[in-house]
């Protein structure tokens, strides 16, 4: 099965039209970011991991059908699917994470998605780790967009036209206190699918890849987010003191999966410590 939309729709809970405008965009990418927890899980299971397809009808099967989550190029290879499947003009884009890491060279790892709606191009993102995006960010430079409660902007990193210089760029910025806080690095030039095989295979097995060496997990919502990294779990919450606790035991942290991230992890094989 590539796409079932019925049973899409059904898995994140959106019910309502499905007409390719703003509003479905917003309510879906809300339905789905909320529902389909961010993990890399996989890659620690066994003693050298499950490989991630990022295949479609995998992608389907994993995310919709077996109720699990996934990591970017799962996230948003689902996403961009649907959003074409409803009749919107979609494509992918890949950019370079910038938030929390040293200022040196890296290479795109990540996927994210272009959309087309009402007149405007928008940012969609389902699958950044600690901080997806619960809501589509229209991509004007320098225009702050509230989404649930968090204050995103575009900010352009501009091209004199030199051979020499890099091509014009964008960073997604997320406003932190009096200060703005980069995610990630993107440009709107076309990738192939092929790209991201490339950096699908770099994210999920080199040595280098912070996903080989650590879990990720998290889930976010309108005023809160849940990040699980290894063992730690960390609730943020809108106005309130974070909450930070060490999942001493496996029992304890499949609970966790279970209760906090809506994850069903089949015990075979388990995963590795």
């Amino acid at each position: 099965m590539a796409l079932d939309l019925d049973r899409y729709f059904a898995r994140i809970g959106l019910d309502g039209p499905r007409t390719a405008n703003v509003d479905t965009l917003e309510r879906l990418c809300f339905a789905h970011a909320r529902t389909i927890s961010f993990e890399n899980l996989d890659i620690h299971r066994g003693p050298n991991g499950i490989p991630i397809s990022i295949a479609l009808p995998n992608v389907f099967e994993k995310l919709v059908l077996q109720k699990r989550g996934g990591y970017c190029f799962e996230q948003n290879t689902l996403l961009l699917e649907v959003l074409r499947a409803l009749g919107y003009h979609a494509r992918p884009l890949a950019a370079r994470v910038l938030m929390g890491l040293t200022p040196t060279p890296r290479p795109r790892t990540h996927m994210l998605v272009l959309v087309e709606s009402g007149g405007h191009a928008f940012l969609a993102d389902v699958g950044f780790g600690g901080h997806n995006l619960l809501g589509p960010i229209v991509f004007e430079p320098d225009r702050e967009r509230v989404v649930h409660g968090e204050t995103f902007r575009i900010r352009e990193i501009p091209w004199d036209g030199k051979a020499h210089a890099p091509p014009p760029a964008f960073d997604l910025e997320l406003k932190k206190g009096d200060g703005w806080v980069p995610l990630y690095r993107t440009s709107i030039e076309h990738q192939d699918a092929e790209d991201f095989v490339m950096s699908h295979w770099y994210t999920s097995t080199h040595p280098d890849s912070l996903f080989v060496h650590k879990k990720l997990i998290s889930r976010a919502d309108a005023g809160m987010r849940q990040v699980l990294f290894d063992r730690e779990l960390t609730i943020k919450r809108t106005g309130a003191a974070t909450e930070t606790r060490v999942l001493e035991s496996d029992e304890a942290y499949r609970a966790v999966l279970s209760d906090v991230f809506g994850l069903e992890l089949p015990a075979d094989p388990p995963l590795r410590w």
